[in-house]
């Protein structure tokens, strides 16, 4: 309803208010007012706003998260020199074993800890390569089931 009477339209929280009583069934018999639907809209955006606080992944500074980049992209660098160098030795490595430093494992390693299993795939995985800026959901996935399949292969 919001996006169909966007901000600045005339008499703006009356049509809300009459489109969510005329559409939504869930609420017959309970007409709402313009002023119960501007609470909850307010309502909303707090709950939202604390959500997006409270996945913050860590409370370092601006300056300490650009350091840790910034190192980040020079190891990054070194390690795609010497992947150029195996190529031109003939040595291509598959998708699964892309370079990876040893601060983007750690960083897949914590959160694979810190999202479990339990969470619905796509939201998982997208919070994990979230957590890892310099590698995509599909690179993620791939070095996970990469690590997994050396540590089955290890057991048997």
């Amino acid at each position: 309803a919001l996006k169909k009477f966007p901000g600045g339209s005339r008499k703006r929280w009356e049509n809300v208010a009459e489109y969510i009583n005329i559409n939504c069934s869930q609420h017959e018999g309970k007409n709402r007012t313009k002023e119960q639907c501007l609470e909850r809209v307010k309502e909303l955006g707090k709950e939202m706003q604390a959500k997006r606080d409270s996945e913050l992944v860590s409370s370092e500074s601006a300056f300490e998260q650009s350091q840790r980049g910034v190192k980040a992209r020079s190891s990054r660098k070194d390690a795609l020199k010497a992947s150029e160098q195996k190529q031109e030795e003939g040595k291509v490595e598959s998708a699964s074993e892309t370079i990876w430093t040893d601060e983007e494992q750690k960083q897949l390693q914590l959160a694979l800890k810190k999202y479990p299993a339990s969470m619905e795939k796509n939201e998982r995985w997208r919070k994990i390569s979230a957590a890892v800026p310099t590698k995509t959901k599909k690179e993620c996935v791939g070095r996970y089931k990469f690590i997994r399949a050396q540590i089955l292969a290890k057991k048997k």
